[in-house]
């Protein structure tokens, strides 16, 4: 045995022995054949940083029901993130198994959202924390575990979509997709309406951007249309960031790098180049010019930029949840656990959906 393994090994057992009195799921107990928690990297390997296994408590899980078992799905809120399968006993419902999600069809998760469940039976999970595509390499160097610690594999682009497990019934297990057609929202809190159709997406802690997708077809959310919602004098508006499939803008993944969307330079006394727009976003001051070749893709690759270039605020400063209440019909907004907002919906044709924002009170 190598002396990187011999230290792994250690590091479990010193884990497992400090969690095994505490409650269950937590980072480092062994379930069945797996450690709880152990982030794994695109090979399925432990994610190593100087040697040492990456191990952490679960942010958040939501059970979730099949034909031949229930589960817990639980995500790991970490730079390098993860998603764990926990197959719960159907005497007493406690664990009794536990493994890891393959993410490298997806090229992993980075800081995943607690889990919202589906109508139909699915978790969707944003990826909260903002990726600057503009500064790769500063992204590539702290998420460089995942890919062995080679830093050209890591794209920024691949970051802040809309991940969804879903359930295999033949298999026995599940799978991850990532909903590209939705856009990069680093949103922090999803709510699918009843139509399920209709998704609203909140990014209260860096933009305060609340959006709007409509999907195509009920219970997918593989082709649709994009919108940000904001306020203009007394009048709620929506303005289309994109519509795309999710197959057309995983295509134009591949390949897509910030220069390829905007032109950009800093500003000089907060004033720009004539051609060039000033903004100032989580990302900082900048003089942006969007191209036109790919202005289609913009809204969805990178729409806190595209937004504030487009002059919409935040929707709701000091916003930090939201909830759809059924028996009302209404969206609640919160700030420190308290309603601060209430918004009243209705139908609509452009966008076209039955739960469009009509007012706030």
């Amino acid at each position: 045995m190598n002396n990187s393994l011999i230290h792994f090994v250690l590091v479990v057992l010193l884990s497992v022995s400090s969690v095994l009195q505490a409650a269950d799921l937590k980072g480092g107990q062994v379930i069945g054949r797996h450690i709880f928690g152990l982030v794994i990297d695109y090979k399925g390997d432990p994610a190593l940083v100087d040697e040492r296994p990456l191990i952490y408590a679960p942010s958040g899980s939501i059970q979730l029901t099949s034909s031949k078992a229930a589960y817990q799905v639980s995500s790991i809120d970490q730079v390098v993130g993860a998603l764990y399968m926990t197959k719960l006993s159907d005497d007493n419902g406690e664990p009794v198994d536990t493994y890891p999600l393959d993410l490298e069809p997806i090229s992993g998760l980075t800081h995943p959202s607690p889990g919202t469940k589906t109508p139909w039976n699915s978790v969707l999970f944003s990826e909260v924390n903002p990726v600057d595509a503009k500064k790769p390499q500063a992204f590539a160097d702290i998420y460089k575990p995942y890919f062995k610690h080679k830093v050209e594999q890591v794209n920024p682009y691949h970051y802040g979509w809309l991940a969804e497990l879903s359930l295999l019934e033949a298999e026995g297990s599940a799978k991850v997709i990532k909903n590209y057609a939705v856009g990069r929202l680093f949103a922090a809190h999803v709510l699918v309406m009843p139509d399920q159709q209709s998704l609203y997406l909140l990014d209260s802690k860096y933009s305060g951007n609340l959006y709007l997708f409509i999907a195509d077809e009920k219970g997918s959310f593989s082709k649709g249309s994009l919108y940000v919602v904001h306020q203009k004098g007394n009048a709620i508006k929506y303005e289309l960031m994109g519509e795309e499939s999710a197959l057309r803008v995983k295509f134009k993944l591949k390949k897509i790098k910030f220069s390829d969307l905007f032109s950009v330079h800093n500003p000089e006394s907060g004033q720009c180049q004539k051609s060039h727009i000033y903004i100032s976003t989580v990302y900082g001051e900048e003089c942006l010019l969007l191209k036109n070749k790919n202005k289609r893709y913009a809204g969805l690759f990178d729409p806190i930029r595209v937004s504030s270039l487009m002059g919409v605020n935040d929707f709701l400063p000091s916003v930090d949840g939201m909830e759809y209440d059924v028996n009302s019909n209404q969206i609640k907004f919160y700030a420190k656990g308290q309603v601060k907002y209430i918004s009243s919906l209705g139908e609509s044709t452009e966008p076209s959906s039955q739960y469009v924002i009509k007012r706030l009170q």
